[in-house]
């Protein structure tokens, strides 16, 4: 039926696995289905063969176990019990019982492949409990695979075993046990529960084909191999076999380790501290070091708080001349053609004969005085007889001059040339120039593309202009035919004159005959600013001035950048550049005020936007000395104060924001910690103009003091170390001991100063 059930099983296995791949797969070849059926009976097979290795191990069927108990002169002892146990597949303990025969042997002839446990009791020896492994089950070694069936291959494994009478002669090994709990003293403790015990592997177990522990009952009456540390003394005993070879083996034990640090994990701690840190001890660690912790620091008086709230407000624009510049080129892009403005012509404007008229006003009410020209290139298209002339000869042609007449800031100036012969004209046969005659050679000059004429190339014109004309004077009456129409626009503009007081200032433009009049925007403007003391926020007084009032502002910048740049000049009305700091004080309230409140400030620089107030308030540092161990004498005496770090990187300073001398205190490092009456004054100094009282360092010991502990962490008895660590150690050799009948061997052992579980230093 089990046949019957497998076989159903693989087919329908067979049968999703076909209906997948011809899903997947427009031909399923034969030679797809043998490798199919051969891939699923070798899984089947695979299965089978694990369940009925499994079955035979737990059945004890691959391996048997042959043992012979001796004497330690190598003779087989006859009715002992050794007794063989492993878990069982159900998890309960299997348990063989056997009894040695005439010479010492017993044959366990089914054993589970793994870890085994090994007892051998009886009268006249101390009892031997043996740990053994059988190792993993290996194919080729106890068992093959056949067409999926396991075919055992049975391995007896072997061990020769010696066991001790319990009237043997013994040795006995001693000494005292300690270990360093507390680095602040210098006594050493003794580990608590610690065992130790002799290791008889190399010689008991005489010969074996598996891996064997041994030892000894813990529970025998003669305490042989095994000694329990006296957690008061520390001293341990215990009796080992005579002429047996052994190694003492010593535990690695954890412990809660008392210690002074100056910090942990990388945090400076306020003060040292006494912590207790989990420490590994034995002989598989290696020490850290011990930090050297001084037994004495010195505390110094803080200075006043630092003044917070004060800031510079009311802000106020001052308008200011604008600078004079030549805009020209692209100028429909933004540029920057004069001291902190940017300006971009947003129209050139269309049509102008003649220059139009700049007017600058300032839209924040303010600003007078500047005065602005604006040039123009043209191709002209309209002309008007506004003079035929008289005195010309008939029929003949002549050439024109382009007159205009310049306006100034001052004045106009009439008559300048533009450009000369830039048309031909022929007079009648009266010697006059008729409309007619000025309209045909106005269609050839621009059909010609004459220069003044040619719309792609347009004559640019450097003067401030009030009309345009063409003029001939070889006549006896000059003729004159003015300009009336012409692509014309604005290419130039000049600031002449900036005028004075402009916080915001636009440009208009009107006149000149144009069609469309030009436009120009001031993007940006900078200007200097004015400001007051603003105390308002204050929320403690000051006592003395911030390290810095500086303002943050954005230069006036084409690109839009985002460079800030950062200033604290300012300027007085009637002074040059000077420092902000310098023109304040602190008065009786904590207020910062003008030290001259009759005159007027302004920052150094032009700014488009108000500026940002940095107020950097950190004049307030206490002073800062380290009492190091050396400044410690043997006797407890405080003999110095360092003026650098030492162990942790502490940075000395002589403190900032002190408004009078102040005092220095000696106290213990660590809270607990011995010592008192040490007295230290500073000494020096001086005051500036400003009222911060200055120590340069020097200082005073008026009293040194008493019972200060140069070291916090004396262990060793020694207050400097540099390397304070204690190494594990044992006072004689732990490894191939053998003793005669009664001899004492004693071994002294040291845990040290072990491997704390945290960084501290």
């Amino acid at each position: 039926m089990k046949t019957v059930q497998s076989l159903f099983t693989a087919i329908s296995i067979l049968f999703t696995v076909g209906f997948l791949v011809s899903s997947c797969k427009d031909q399923f070849t034969e030679k797809d289905l043998l490798e199919l059926q051969m891939q699923l009976a070798n899984k089947q097979d695979s299965l089978n063969a694990a369940r009925q290795l499994e079955a035979l191990n737990a059945a004890g069927e691959l391996v048997s176990y042959q043992v012979k108990v001796v004497n330690t002169d190598g003779v087989g002892i006859e009715n002992l019990e050794v007794s063989l146990g492993s878990a069982a597949s159900d998890g309960t303990l299997d348990k063989q019982t056997l009894t040695t025969d005439t010479e010492g042997q017993v044959y366990f002839s089914r054993v589970a492949v793994g870890g085994n446990n090994l007892t051998i009791t009886g009268n006249n020896i101390i009892d031997a409990h043996l740990t053994l492994d059988f190792g993993p089950l290996k194919e080729g070694v106890h068992y093959e695979i056949i067409n999926g069936n396991v075919i055992p291959k049975p391995v007896v494994e072997n061990s020769v075993i010696t066991v001790i009478s319990t009237n043997t002669a013994t040795a006995t090994v001693s000494g005292v046990v300690t270990i360093e709990t507390d680095l602040t003293n210098s006594t050493p403790e003794v580990p608590q529960d610690v065992v130790i015990t002799a290791d008889f592997n190399d010689n008991l177990v005489v010969n074996s084909s598996v891996i064997i522990n041994y030892f000894f009952a813990t529970n025998n009456v003669q305490n042989i191999g095994s000694a329990t540390v006296d957690n008061t003394t520390g001293a341990y005993s215990m009796a080992v076999p005579a002429g047996v070879n052994f190694n003492l083996t010593v535990p690695d034990i954890q412990a809660n380790q008392r210690i002074a640090i100056n910090g942990i994990n990388g945090q400076d701690l306020p003060r040292p501290e006494y912590r207790d840190i989990l420490t590994s001890f034995g002989p598989n660690y290696f020490p850290d070091n011990i930090p050297t912790v001084p037994g004495a620091r010195v505390v110094f008086d803080a200075p006043p708080p630092a003044g917070r709230g004060f800031t510079l407000g009311n802000f106020v624009q001052i308008g200011r001349a604008i600078p004079t510049f030549t805009l020209s080129g692209t100028i429909t892009m933004p540029q920057e053609p004069g001291s902190e403005i940017i300006t971009q012509v947003t129209n050139r404007g269309e049509g102008y004969i003649a220059s139009p008229t700049v007017t600058i006003t300032d839209a924040a009410g303010n600003g007078s005085g500047a005065y602005a020209e604006a040039f123009i290139e043209i191709a002209i298209t309209g002309l008007t007889i506004n003079n035929p002339g008289a005195g010309f000869v008939g029929n003949a042609a002549y050439n024109f001059d382009l007159m205009y007449d310049e306006v100034t800031q001052s004045g106009t100036i009439p008559g300048q040339l533009a450009a000369p012969n830039v048309i031909l004209i022929a007079a009648d046969g009266s010697g006059i120039f008729t409309q007619t005659a000025v309209n045909n050679a106005l269609n050839a000059a621009i059909n010609n593309g004459d220069f003044g004429f040619d719309p792609d190339n347009l004559m640019k014109i450097y003067d401030n202009i009030s009309n345009l004309r063409l003029v001939n004077t070889l006549g006896t009456t000059d003729a004159v035919i003015d300009v009336t129409s012409a692509i014309g626009r604005v290419f130039q503009i000049d600031v002449v004159d900036g005028g004075n007081d402009y916080i915001k200032p636009t440009f208009a433009f009107s006149g000149g005959g144009a069609t469309t009049q030009a436009t120009m925007d001031i993007l940006e403007f900078g200007t200097f600013w004015s400001f007051d003391v603003n105390n308002s926020g204050i929320t403690v007084p000051y006592t003395m001035l911030p390290n810095s009032i500086s303002f943050e502002y954005k230069n006036v910048d084409v690109g839009g950048g985002s460079i800030i740049y950062s200033s604290s000049g300012v300027n007085e009305e009637t002074l040059a550049s000077s420092n902000l700091l310098d023109l304040l004080t602190v008065d009786a309230n904590g207020n910062i005020q003008f030290i001259d409140q009759t005159a007027s400030y302004r920052t150094s620089f032009y700014s488009a936007t108000q500026p940002n107030v940095l107020v950097e308030e950190n004049k307030a540092i206490p002073a800062a000395r380290f009492i190091r161990p050396y400044e410690i004498s043997p006797e407890g005496q405080i003999t110095g104060l360092s003026t650098s770090g030492w162990v942790v990187d502490f940075t000395a300073s002589n403190g900032s924001g002190y408004t009078s001398k102040f005092n220095i205190t000696v106290e213990p490092s660590a809270v607990g910690a011995p010592g008192s009456g040490a007295s230290i004054v500073p000494t020096g100094g001086g005051y500036q103009s400003d009222g911060e009282y200055i120590w340069f360092g020097a200082y005073s010991i008026l009293n040194g003091g008493s019972g200060y502990l140069r070291d916090l962490n004396v262990h060793n008895g020694q207050a400097i170390n540099a390397d304070n660590r204690i190494y594990f150690s044992a006072s004689a050799s732990t490894y191939s001991i053998m003793l005669k009948s009664g001899d004492t061997y004693v071994v002294d052992i040291n845990y040290g100063t072990g491997d704390k579980s945290a960084d501290v230093y």
